[in-house]
């Protein structure tokens, strides 16, 4: 509610000596190691486990998200297809942290070739870094088709005219 005072004009008085607000260095995240599969299928699954490190010189505070990207080159951005992540927070100068995530499953519709799967810590800037540029790591995967395999027989497919659209069995 409102104060009833006998005089507005004197509610603000500046300090004689002015206050010095400063901030503290900012840490520094970083992929200190990263292990992935180095192949895998169009929707099969990959296994990447990493360590992260905080290389700064004071703690990294709040909360932050870390990532796995499938990446068309070794540059991990935001902007690469997304695997899955985790959440993270408050980690001291100097002090590390292992995750893996073993059920990254490479998207179907993803075209096989050469890729990288990519680690990407404090994904969306969340804790103020000395840098920003070094908080990916990159690994080569080679991506391949799934390998459908008749163990033995002769196939069979029913019906034997397809219109697109139909389906079919195949037996074997």
């Amino acid at each position: 509610g409102a104060i009833n005072e006998t005089s507005e004009s004197n509610n603000a008085t500046p300090s004689a000596t002015p206050m010095l607000i400063t901030q503290p260095p900012p840490s520094d995240l970083q992929v200190t190691l990263v292990n992935a599969t180095s192949s895998g299928r169009v929707g099969s699954s990959v296994t990447v486990n990493w360590t992260a490190a905080n290389r700064g010189t004071t703690p990294a505070r709040g909360a932050w998200a870390d990532a796995v990207y499938l990446s068309t080159d070794a540059v991990i951005t935001k902007a690469d297809i997304y695997l899955g992540g985790n959440s993270n927070s408050n980690l001291a100068a100097g002090a590390s942290f292992n995750w893996g995530d073993p059920m990254l499953t490479i998207p179907a519709g993803t075209v096989p070739g050469d890729y990288y799967i990519g680690i990407l810590v404090d994904r969306t800037n969340a804790v103020r870094e000395v840098a920003e540029t070094n908080n990916y790591v990159s690994s080569p995967l080679a991506v391949g088709n799934i390998d459908l395999v008749i163990p033995s027989g002769s196939p069979t497919v029913s019906p034997v005219e397809v219109h697109p659209g139909d389906s079919v069995q195949v037996s074997a």
